[in-house]
């Protein structure tokens, strides 16, 4: 199957993302994810990217990043949401008795 784009996905694709965070240094720690592509919005709205962003930053730094995001942005803007089917996690900590 040919795609227009990397992000041009028919709507009968099954779409499998995976994402790992791992602590590098002694003890070891890691979380592993699968999820499950549920919408991609192209571009997300004011109110998406800001909601996200109000996680990180405070109110004023929220709302400054989400305007200069959006008025200065140098590619396409994607909002991808998806669902968490699987966890795997291990922590090395108790290695240490």
């Amino acid at each position: 199957m040919q795609l227009s784009s990397p992000l041009a996905l028919p709507t009968a694709c099954l779409v499998l993302i995976f994402r790992c965070v791992q602590k590098e240094n002694y003890p070891y720690k890691y979380v592993t994810v699968e999820s499950s592509l549920v919408a991609a919005d192209r571009p997300p709205t004011h109110e998406q990217m800001l909601a996200i962003a109000r996680r990180y930053l405070p109110e004023p730094a929220a709302a400054a990043f989400v305007a200069s995001g959006l008025d200065q942005r140098t590619g396409e803007l994607v909002l991808f949401t998806v669902r968490p089917d699987r966890w795997a996690t291990f922590d090395f900590a108790g290695d240490l008795d």
